[in-house]
């Protein structure tokens, strides 16, 4: 993957058809003050480290591989969008998230879960008890968790929405529609915010 290609998948993938959820991350981590997130089956989807000083990413794909591997261009490109004032860490660990991974058990603030599945339970040794689950798949979550927050993309932005009246809404299965700029993603996700309890 070359240096251009790097930015440029990101930009095609995530910024150009409106999929960053970099208003999720804002909106999360104002409220929560996360700082060390765990983000397992993440592609190359960094905008985490857009928001969030440490993040360390997991992914088995090949794709994803050589995304994280010209850390130089990588770190500029983060270092361009941080929102934050202290130099971003990133580490990318190439491996299944469903295995043991070279990480300290409770160590993280926040843990993220976006369609892989079963990230749960494969990584919840590696928050804090206290930590918090991100995830947009309300059964992610065991009986570790309590539920704290719902999130969805509403007016143009995200915000904390009331939990009980989640399932009313029947999510739509319409994820991109055609716009003057091309091809744009429909935000219908609720993603909700679990505490582990222990």
């Amino acid at each position: 993957m070359s240096t251009k290609s790097v930015i440029g998948s990101y930009q095609d993938i995530y910024h150009e058809i409106n999929v960053e959820r970099l208003g999720l991350f804002r909106l999360v981590g104002e409220m929560y003050s996360c700082k060390e997130v765990l983000y397992p089956g993440c592609s190359i989807h960094v905008t985490p480290s857009f928001v969030f000083p440490h993040v360390v990413y997991v992914d088995k794909s090949a794709d994803a591989k050589a995304f994280f591997e010209d850390q130089a261009e990588l770190m500029n490109f983060v270092m361009r969008k941080r929102e934050y004032k202290r130099k971003p860490f990133i580490q990318f660990l190439h491996r299944d998230y469903s295995e043991v991974l070279p990480l300290q058990p409770e160590s993280f603030d926040l843990l993220l879960s976006f369609f892989a599945g079963r990230i749960a339970p494969a990584c919840k040794k590696y928050l804090r008890k206290g930590g918090l689950l991100l995830t947009n798949q309300r059964g992610e979550a065991d009986s570790g968790f309590r539920l704290v927050a719902a999130i969805r993309f509403e007016g143009g932005k995200y915000k904390f929405v009331d939990e009980v009246v989640v399932p009313a809404r029947e999510p739509s299965k319409k994820y991109l529609r055609q716009s003057a700029r091309g091809f744009e993603y429909v935000e219908n996700e609720t993603y909700f915010v679990f505490e582990k309890r222990a």
